[in-house]
């Protein structure tokens, strides 16, 4: 139970890493421009894109923060209905 923060969500960690790969491909390698109708971003948008997996990761570790204090003090969380 004493592992860094940041390897405890490899599946979030690789769904963020899949979908950074996937983005650069996309508006990179020419043939997926024509199908995607994509062009390179300006440095300045790229910059703020940056920051996103950082945050997505950041609220999944909070919601695991809330999921296990709800636990440990013996609440049980109800299903949430999508």
């Amino acid at each position: 139970m004493n592992r860094r923060a940041c390897l405890r969500g490899r599946g979030v960690m690789g769904g963020i890493l899949f979908e950074m790969c996937f983005a650069a491909a996309v508006v990179t390698v020419p043939l997926f421009q024509g199908v995607f109708a994509a062009a390179l971003p300006e440095p300045w948008q790229i910059a703020l894109l940056l920051p996103l997996p950082v945050m997505v990761w950041g609220c999944h570790e909070v919601l695991r923060w809330r999921a296990h204090r709800g636990r440990k003090a013996g609440h049980r969380e109800e299903p949430r209905s999508r």
